[in-house]
């Protein structure tokens, strides 16, 4: 939780633990588009999609990210890493 005062008032906000998919985008070094192409086939899927379909990642999704990008750079194919990301135990990567 983050006291915030306004005037009198103090307010209590809990910290977003979610960045917005342009903001994950930056924090990883890709686009939206990218991220969003993930998402559509399974790669990566957002932590939380708000009502407004907005998505949102968590920090440790970065990880992810990064291994994906590894994985590639290896020549693994995307739907390759699809199976990897979605079929494996901790051990099997």
């Amino acid at each position: 939780m983050t006291k915030l005062r306004r005037g009198n008032v103090i307010i209590m906000e809990e910290k977003v633990k979610e960045l917005s998919i342009s903001q994950f985008a930056k924090y990883c070094g890709t686009t939206r588009q990218t991220l969003q192409h993930y998402d559509k086939i399974g790669i990566l899927r957002p932590s939380l999609i708000g009502e407004q379909g907005y998505r949102y990642y968590e920090h440790m999704q970065s990880y992810d990210f990064r291994l994906i990008c590894a994985l590639k750079n290896i020549g693994c194919s995307l739907d390759e890493i699809r199976d990897m990301m979605n079929n494996h135990d901790d051990e099997s990567i």
